[in-house]
């Protein structure tokens, strides 16, 4: 009994030992590669920093302020609504606004730039990259596809910049043979403003097909612009505009500049293409290129002048209520106007306003028969009178007309070629006359034809572009009348007369 029970006991001990033994070599095994595992974390933990800081910079860039802006940030700043990237391409919409600016030039106003204002960046700017349509609705409708002459993007106040920006500048061409953007009645013979209630002057700036322009490297799908002007700035914004009542109830508008200093106002009275209910002292301004007279060649040779522009409610030359009509513009036999009283009391007005000592009165066609008009009701009021192109027939003047005019400064410029009011009819005569009347300040400065001077615009055949010849107002805005006899030109003629 005793020995089958020790020999039960030796039994229990081995089994137990051999438990032990083999507990022992799994836990060392377990323990060996919990070890092995924890040291393959540890060595591969530098691999997968690398790899996640490598993905961080392909997928951030640096934004204007130095900020990290990501790649997810960067399509919802440009994508604006959550529809535009449906095919999820990564090509976005951007939408924008932009204001027009208008140039003055020898022949009236054209649109010079547009400075456009997007609600994200644009990487460069290029001409090709753009179609630009201007539309004019009012009378008549037109529409012109722009020469883009330049292309930059630009700062908020539309300097010029070599980064991405919102902002860029389109510059077009401009030419007497380029379109206006106001619109021509030819019922009434008057340049007018489009139809703005109308929608009537809009511009479309449209990607080109062809552009791949991006925004922050990603490639742009379309640009929405608003294609109508938010602002509208001209050459003629150095002008103010008021109205003037007189007593017996003419209303008018005028363009005014009232200069920091000198003594003398100069009145410019437009022609007939200048006038009516359709548009105002300022239009008339930009048609006629009064910017020139703003401008520091004019006021330098001044000694500083304020400027007056009245716009005429229809045409100089009617005769009164009852004729008011084309005709009575375009031919007026009679030495009278509706408006010459009227006209002296604004300007009268004005004269106070600015504190002006001297009136010098120029105008021309229609303006010029108002200029003549005034000398003869008012010769003791006004210092000079310029009448460019001037359109009172020479038959309407006495003799008595003629001796007074020969006693008053006056200085006629015309073209022997102009046809709307032939100098054998008008100008001509009527100077020969003066003459005869041993005048004491008479200068007359005539060409053969009014041709483009600034070397800018040519004809087909190469030679200067030739415009109507009626237009000899280009020439007094461009100081390029001097006179037959003495040589003097227009405007240091004008800064003396009458001191």
């Amino acid at each position: 009994m005793a020995s089958n029970k020790k020999s039960s006991k030796a039994k229990r001990l081995l089994v137990g030992a051999l438990a032990v033994f083999v507990i022992g070599i799994v836990a060392g095994v377990g323990m060996m590669t919990l070890v092995s595992h924890f040291k393959q974390i540890k060595s591969d933990a530098p691999e997968k920093k690398v790899e996640e800081t490598k993905i961080k910079e392909e997928f951030t860039v640096e934004s204007s302020d130095g900020g990290e802006i990501s790649q997810e940030q960067l399509t919802t700043d440009i994508v604006m609504d959550e529809d535009e990237d449906e095919d999820g391409d990564g090509n976005s919409t951007i939408h924008g606004t932009f204001d027009a600016y208008f140039k003055s030039c020898d022949w009236g106003a054209q649109l010079l730039r547009t400075v456009i204002k997007l609600d994200a960046p644009i990487d460069r700017a290029k001409a090709s990259d753009w179609v630009v349509t201007e539309r004019v609705s009012g009378y008549e409708h037109h529409s012109e596809v722009k020469k883009i002459t330049d292309a930059f993007l630009c700062d908020s106040k539309g300097e010029r910049i070599d980064k991405p920006s919102k902002y860029i500048v389109l510059e077009f061409y401009t030419a007497p043979t380029e379109q206006a953007p106001y619109c021509w009645n030819s019922e009434l013979n008057h340049y007018e403003y489009p139809d703005l209630d109308e929608d009537g002057y809009e511009v479309d700036i449209e990607l080109n097909e062809d552009s791949d322009l991006t925004s922050k490297n990603i490639e742009i799908e379309d640009i929405e612009i608003d294609d109508t002007p938010v602002n509208i700035h001209s050459g003629v914004d150095g002008f103010k505009q008021d109205t003037f009542e007189s007593t017996d109830g003419i209303e008018y508008t005028y363009a005014h500049y009232e200069a920091p200093k000198g003594d003398t106002l100069v009145v410019f009275l437009h022609g007939l293409s200048e006038g009516g209910d359709d548009a105002d002292a300022l239009l008339t301004a930009a048609l006629t290129n009064c910017a020139m007279m703003l401008g520091d060649d004019f006021q330098n040779t001044m000694g500083g002048a304020s400027i007056l522009i009245p716009h005429c409610p229809t045409y100089w030359m009617n005769q009164s209520p009852t004729y008011d009509s084309l005709e009575w513009a375009t031919y007026n036999p009679y030495i009278q106007s509706w408006y010459t009283q009227s006209l002296h009391e604004l300007i009268t007005y004005y004269k106070q306003e600015c504190g002006a000592k001297r009136v010098i009165i120029a105008g021309h066609s229609n303006g010029g028969f108002m200029t003549l008009l005034l000398a003869l009701y008012y010769e003791n009021e006004y210092d000079g009178y310029v009448c460019l192109s001037e359109a009172m027939w020479d038959k309407s003047l006495t003799d008595e007309h003629i001796t007074n005019l020969a006693k008053l400064p006056i200085y006629f410029i015309y073209c022997n070629a102009d046809q709307s009011a032939p100098p054998g009819e008008y100008s001509a005569p009527t100077i020969q006359r003066i003459k005869s009347k041993r005048p004491k300040n008479l200068h007359v400065s005539t060409f053969d034809e009014v041709a483009d001077i600034t070397g800018t615009y040519f004809d087909e055949d190469g030679t200067s572009y030739t415009f109507d010849a009626h237009q000899s107002q280009i020439y007094f805005f461009r100081n390029n009348c001097k006179c037959n006899d003495c040589g003097k030109s227009v405007w240091d003629w004008m800064a003396t007369v009458g001191r």
